[in-house]
Formats: structure tokens, sequence, C-alpha cells
């Protein structure tokens, strides 16, 4: 892929590149994020983060808080399967914010992008005494590390617990971990069936990623209805797609 776009600071080397309509973006070696905009669909991990909310009802989720944004992937995403109301995305590098802006064109009106301290941000929320509520929150918060992604903050009770405080009564909290055997350390799922935990849970991958991304949701969700939701839209409804991911129910 050719170099398109180059910067080097205190943060990192950023990377932006190109071929044909495809963007890609790399943080210290650390591939980031991709998008083409006659593809929306990447078969990557941008979609898993964004699929999980087929497991709600048409319609039904109107805000989303996106913790970490990347190059922006998932908020096309969003934009195409889901078209909420509002999105409040946040960022602490603000470089990424404008690769975002620039390269990934991912500028909505719908959209709010924030350059600050996610893991301060949900903090100060949380402490509120009306903290403000979403629909929908994709934890998908990651530095690097020897060039490997690293969580930026554990999924541990604490953590878990302010984002809940944040969610809507039947909202979905979905969280990108790097392995399966983080994922299985994570609060959520060692609470997985317990009377103060989730009402659903859910595990989707990709072959080709590491990644184990989890649904929870406030709601009993089917299998069946997701599978729906899938067929209902074009892009997302060939057996060829739907067979690039695995969808488990946990709880």
């Amino acid at each position: 892929m050719a170099l398109v776009w180059e910067k080097v600071n205190a943060y990192g080397h950023y990377q932006v590149r190109s071929a044909g309509k495809t963007v890609r973006l790399y943080k210290d070696g650390v591939f980031h994020s991709h998008y083409n905009p006659s593809r929306v669909v990447t078969r990557g991990v941008w979609d898993l983060l964004v699929l999980p909310a087929l497991l709600h009802p048409p319609g039904s989720i109107r805000s989303v808080l996106m913790l970490g944004v990347g190059g922006g992937a998932a908020i096309h995403l969003l934009q195409q399967f889901i078209n909420p109301a509002h999105i409040t995305a946040i960022e602490l590098d603000e470089t990424h914010l404008y690769i975002a802006k620039r390269f990934f064109k991912a500028r909505y009106r719908n959209t709010t992008l924030l350059h600050a301290d996610a893991i301060e941000w949900v903090k100060k929320q949380a402490s509120r005494k009306r903290p403000a509520q979403f629909d929908l929150i994709i934890d998908d918060l990651y530095g690097e590390e020897n060039g490997e992604p690293q969580r930026a903050v554990a999924a541990d009770a604490h953590w878990v617990g302010q984002t809940r405080q944040l969610l809507a009564k039947d909202g979905l909290l979905v969280t990108n971990f790097v392995s399966l055997p983080e994922m299985r350390t994570s609060h959520m799922i060692k609470r997985a069936g317990k009377a103060d935990s989730f009402k659903s849970t859910f595990r989707f991958e990709n072959p080709n990623y590491e990644n184990v991304i989890v649904a929870s949701s406030h709601r009993p969700c089917k299998r069946r209805e997701f599978n729906q939701q899938l067929l209902n839209h074009r892009l997302l409804r060939t057996n060829t797609y739907r067979n690039s991911f695995s969808v488990r129910k946990i709880r």
C-alpha cells in the first residue's frame, strides 16, 4: 500500500496508507483501522464492534458512546446499519482524531468527536447524580506496548461498574479483548449467570483475528433475532459474510 501521510511525535509514529479507495491507519507498526467508502463492511474486528447492536430491536439504539476512535471505521458502520440519533466518540490521541476526520471521513452531523481521556471521562460521568445514559457503549480502549496492542484499562469490577452506570436500562455494552485469556478474566465473564449480572452475554469472533468481542446486554437477547436482523441488511445477509465470523451465547 502507498504511504499517503506520516507523522512522528511524542506519542508515536503514525502512517496512513492507501490502495485504491482503501485507507489504513498504522501507529508504531500496529494496524489500527481500515476504511473503504465503497465497501463499508470490513470483515474485520471493526464489524464485530458494531454487529452486536443487532441483538437489540431495530430503532432501539438511539444514543451511542464510543470509547476509543482509532480511524473511525466503526463510526461508518454505525451510521450504515444502526443509524443512531447521536454518537459521542472519545479519543485520547488527538492525531487519531485528525486522521479520522481527514482521511477516514468520519464527519457526521450526529457524531461528536471529543479529544479527552475516556477513562477519566467515564469516571467523571459515573460520579454525577444523573450520569449521561447511552443505549450502546463500545469499549475499544487500546494502546501499544512493544508493537503489540494492549488494553488501556482492565475490564474489572470497578471499570465495568462505572460503564454500567452510563448504560440505559436496556443498554448494551460491547467490549474488545485482545485475546481469549484476557476475555476469560474479565468481570462480565466471571459474573455471567449471577443475579446482578447482565441478562444476556454473547461472544463474537473472527477467525483471522485473535480479538474476542463480548456483548453484554441488560435486555434478554436471542440469537434468532440477531440472525433476522442480518437478513434485513443487503450487505450482511450473504452466506459468505455470515460465515466470516462466529457468535456464541455465553448466557
